[in-house]
C-alpha cells in the first residue's frame, strides 16, 4: 500500500516521502557524468522545488522566479549559463528564497521579507 504526498498527490511507498525519492534522484545524476550541473539538474531540482513549495520553503518571489525561468528555459528562450546569472542575480545580498518562521506562504520577498 502507499501513501500520497500531500503537496504533489504523487503515491509514495509506506514510510517514505517524495523528498527520498528525489534524492535517490540526485544520487543517480551523481553516477552519470555530465548530468550534475547541467539542464538536467536544473530541470530535476525546479520541479520538484515547485510541485513541493511547501517543504522547500521557498518565498513567493523565488517561486515565481523559478517557475519563470524553467518556463523560459523549457520554451528554450535561456541557456543554462542565463539560468545561472538568473538565480544568483535573484538570491543575492539580502534578498531572501526561502521564508523565515512565521513568514506567510504569499509573502514576497520585497522590502519586508528580507
Amino acid at each position: 500500500m502507499s501513501d500520497i504526498c500531500p503537496e504533489c498527490g504523487a503515491p509514495i511507498p509506506e514510510g517514505g516521502s517524495c523528498r527520498d525519492n528525489f534524492h535517490a534522484l540526485l544520487l543517480l545524476e551523481g553516477e552519470n557524468a555530465g548530468v550534475p550541473g547541467s539542464i538536467l539538474h536544473f530541470y530535476a531540482v525546479a520541479t520538484y522545488g515547485l510541485q513541493h513549495p511547501d517543504s522547500m520553503n521557498y518565498t513567493a518571489d523565488a517561486l515565481a522566479g523559478l517557475r519563470a525561468t524553467l518556463a523560459d528555459a523549457l520554451d528554450g528562450r535561456v541557456t543554462l549559463d542565463d539560468i545561472r546569472r538568473r538565480a544568483r542575480r535573484q538570491s543575492d545580498g539580502p534578498v531572501r528564497v526561502t521564508r523565515r518562521a512565521g513568514m506567510s506562504k504569499c509573502h514576497g520577498i520585497g522590502a519586508s521579507g528580507r
